[in-house]
């Protein structure tokens, strides 16, 4: 019971409270301006023209001018394709790779190496890596 009776009552608090929040919006000065009594001061003098000015002249309104660019005719242009350009074969600078040959040689070469390093060094790490660079290089010299 007591829980229906809530809501209708904090909405009726509501909708009454707003009244008394909008109406001060004067931030306090309402009751210093109707209680303090100042001199009224006199209203301003109305000041008449001295001159009278002649009306302003008629608007005129005339045509706009419109400039045109005057037409020319003539016969259409003449589209050709242009002409074909041939081209040397291109400049080679240094050596050109075919199909990966030197990588295959660099890789069999360095096979090769590893397992000669490490038949030499009996098994040891440090022959079979020095193998296996010595042969890579020199795989890659040898497909070259």
């Amino acid at each position: 019971m007591k829980s229906k009776l809530m809501i209708p009552a904090l909405l009726a608090a509501v909708a009454f409270s707003t009244g008394a929040i909008a109406h001060d919006n004067d931030r306090g000065w309402h009751s210093y301006r109707h209680h303090h009594h100042y001199p009224q001061m006199p209203p301003p003098p109305v000041f008449m023209p001295r001159y009278a000015y002649p009306p302003p002249p008629p608007v005129v309104y005339r045509e706009p001018i419109i400039y045109r660019q005057p037409v020319v005719y003539s016969a259409p242009p003449v589209y050709y394709p242009p002409a074909p350009v041939y081209y040397g074969p291109p400049a080679r600078y240094g050596y050109h790779r075919h199909g990966g040959d030197r990588d295959v040689g660099r890789a069999l070469g360095a096979v090769a190496g590893g397992v000669i390093g490490n038949q030499i060094g009996q098994g040891h790490l440090g022959p079979t890596v020095l193998g296996a660079v010595v042969g890579g290089i020199v795989g890659g010299e040898i497909a070259r």
